[in-house]
């Protein structure tokens, strides 16, 4: 088995200029749900309060570090958490210079590990855009599976792409 190349760890204040430059790269906005800018006050809170319970935010970011160098190169976060009926939704950024080198992958693993030990969750749940192969085929991966498809549920210009729905059974 390949030893463990990363590590999830808590938000820092430290983090915020980084967070700041990722959330606002117009390039990443079409894998999420955000399309406009978010400021750095606004990011500053959201670390301000990552020490808020999940079973209370419903949610929670981790950052991904580099376990040979601690450089710190993406975020994964657990979100529409369902105490109730027990499933949790993932997303994954890794940026740029440091993608397909199987820290997303390994982001993955461990935050679907954390769900199913921490979180006693039964499944997650991923989503992309019809269009990004690249994180169908990472979430596919990672063991989650296509369980069904939102009709036209993306803007992209003015065209409309479906988005996918991938789970994975903790």
């Amino acid at each position: 088995m390949k030893p463990t190349t990363i590590r999830l760890r808590a938000l820092e204040p430290s983090d915020a200029q980084t967070l700041f430059e990722w959330e606002n790269d117009p390039v990443t906005w079409d894998a999420g749900s955000r399309r406009w800018p978010i400021s750095l006050a606004d990011i500053k809170a959201l670390i301000e309060h990552s020490d808020l319970d999940i079973w209370h935010t419903r949610q929670v970011r981790f950052m991904i570090e580099r376990t040979d160098n601690g450089e710190t190169v993406g975020c994964v976060d657990i979100f529409d958490f369902d105490p109730l009926n027990m499933h949790c939704s993932v997303g994954v950024l890794v940026k740029h210079d440091a993608r397909r080198q199987g820290f997303a992958r390994e982001a993955i693993r461990q935050v679907c590990t954390f769900a199913r030990e921490t979180l006693l969750a039964n499944a997650i749940l991923a989503t992309a855009a019809a269009d990004n192969d690249a994180s169908i085929a990472l979430f596919t991966s990672a063991g989650f599976s296509e369980c069904g498809r939102l009709k036209g549920w993306i803007r992209r210009q003015m065209n409309f792409v479906d988005e996918v729905l991938l789970i994975k059974t903790l």
